[in-house]
């Protein structure tokens, strides 16, 4: 794979959206899933010009490390307490504030589920992401980018992508080193539009 073609149309193979319409049907592959999340993040960021970036981070096993000093820019509602609506309030009003101040996000990076290393994984409160999503598509151009290395490929045991079952439309998907059965091989894959906006990328693979 060459720096000019760093991505590959497939011929008459799509996935395919909840209505079965033909969609995302360009893949650019990379070594390591943190390469190909980087390739999204760039190739957003080019799209939108913009290179902010809308993601929840840390996992319990990091947080509770951290000194009681430490606090988190936005809290948001424990939705273990049935107070869904308002974890959503909380972080769509967090967005709205951050949009206020003029800042504009290049895309919303999100796994569909939150893995807290080896222990577990916590699911988001119902429809968090989706009703996140079409509030930042309303008025802006935020792609989102969807991490499926850890849920991709039919983990779940639900279908082939995590992502239908959150109900999001992705814009780019991410398929991590489970991808290559034990060899490094993760991949992008977005829409024709998307990929070829960077004109040019260094694969390592």
């Amino acid at each position: 794979m060459n720096e000019e073609e760093f991505y590959v149309r497939f011929s008459k193979q799509y996935l395919y959206d909840k209505h079965e319409n033909q969609y995302l049907d360009c893949s650019s592959v990379v070594a390591i899933d943190a390469e190909a999340n980087d390739l999204a993040i760039r190739l957003s960021s080019q799209i939108t010009f913009s290179k902010n970036i809308l993601a929840f981070a840390g996992t319990f096993v990091e947080l509770h490390q951290l000194p009681a000093t430490v606090r988190h820019a936005f809290v948001v509602a424990n939705s273990a307490d049935g107070t869904e609506d308002a974890s959503k309030d909380c972080v769509l009003q967090a967005v709205e504030n951050l949009k206020k101040e003029g800042i504009h996000f290049s895309c919303f990076l999100i796994e569909p589920f939150l893995f807290m290393d080896e222990v577990g994984f916590l699911q988001y409160p119902q429809g968090l992401l989706k009703t996140i999503t079409s509030s930042l598509l309303k008025d802006t151009k935020c792609l989102t980018i969807v991490d499926e290395s850890r849920t991709g490929l039919g983990r779940l045991g639900t279908g082939m992508w995590a992502f239908t079952d959150i109900g999001i439309l992705p814009d780019l998907v991410v398929v991590g080193v489970i991808l290559g059965n034990g060899f490094p091989l993760s991949a992008v894959l977005t829409s024709r539009q998307i990929a070829a906006a960077v004109p040019k990328y260094y694969s390592t693979v």
